[in-house]
């Protein structure tokens, strides 16, 4: 419930929100040592403590390192997936060009996948990909399309060795595809942090706090001060950790730019390629989130 809570809000709030949220706890907890430890005793075992406050920032330090490398490389894995899968769409289409028994059949069918990942399947990733009632998620329309045009591909007559390359290239892609989806999905579906590495992230911090606030400084504002920095810094590195975790959710998910570019690729040449041959062709319904493109002005005319 509290992650549907913070990828709902902006970048600025969240930001906000879990540095305003480490602050206070930082604050709160130097408040609660100051109370109960006296400050002459802090003050007298300073040396002890900056040895102990050091080897736990080193500690700490290494390991929000890996774990921010980790959010990252799932990221970055995460936008490959999606340049791959679109990829796949835009080699199928292609190949599909050689065979024209199916030809019309397999684009629509594509283009109706394209739409329903763009106006379907990115809303429910952005909602983390929850489950109703019956445990169904939002990609069952896309699975149905994704199959239904695969099924279409499977119906070609191969009679020339061409066609049959053909045939054998697009099972090849199509299975390519269906593994890629798979893979979009599960990191749609799943974090790059489990709750057991989140409870050692925020234990770690909270060490480290602590050895801050166990400092005995003569004067209490710079004492406020110094704990402070050191909350904001983990604050920092915490938010950059929730942004990269769930690659498709928020408002920072990846985006859906390369699905609309694709879809608006394919309508274009369908309809330079009926134009051309004077053929009839059905254009396939826009998706919403994909805004037409503007036509491109003539070239303006030269004198002679």
């Amino acid at each position: 419930m509290i992650w549907n809570l913070i990828y709902r809000l902006s970048p600025w709030l969240q930001a906000t929100l879990v540095l305003g949220v480490v602050l206070a706890v930082a604050l709160l907890l130097q408040a609660l040592i100051v109370r109960m430890v006296p400050s002459q005793s802090r003050r007298a075992h300073n040396e002890l403590l900056g040895h102990t406050a050091g080897i736990a920032g080193v500690i700490n330090a290494v390991l929000l390192a890996f774990i921010v490398f980790a959010a990252w490389t799932d990221y970055d894995r995460a936008r490959d997936v999606v340049s791959q899968e679109v990829s796949l769409v835009t080699d199928i289409l292609r190949d599909v060009e050689a065979v024209s028994s199916v030809h019309d059949s397999v684009v629509h069918g594509l283009q109706g996948y394209l739409a329903a990942v763009i106006d379907s399947e990115w809303t429910v990733m952005r909602a983390g990909a929850p489950q109703d009632a019956q445990g169904r998620t939002g990609f069952g329309p896309g699975w149905r399309t994704l199959n239904r045009s695969y099924s279409l591909a499977l119906e070609l007559n191969a009679s020339t060795s061409l066609q049959k390359t053909v045939a054998e290239e697009l099972v090849k892609r199509f299975n390519s595809l269906f593994d890629v989806r798979r893979q979009r999905i599960a990191y749609a579906s799943y974090g790059a942090l489990t709750p057991t590495v989140w409870g050692v992230v925020l234990a770690g911090g909270i060490v480290s706090i602590a050895c801050c606030g166990l400092f005995g400084v003569e004067s209490h504002r710079l004492h406020i001060a110094s704990t402070g920095l050191v909350a904001v810094s983990f604050g920092l590195v915490f938010f950059l950790i929730i942004s990269l975790q769930w690659p498709f959710r928020g408002h920072t998910q990846i985006t859906v730019d390369p699905y609309c570019r694709a879809w608006n690729s394919v309508d274009r040449d369908e309809r330079a390629e009926a134009a051309e041959k004077q053929l009839a062709w059905t254009p396939s319904p826009r998706p919403a989130r994909c805004p037409a493109r503007a036509p491109r002005p003539a070239p303006a005319a030269t004198r002679p």
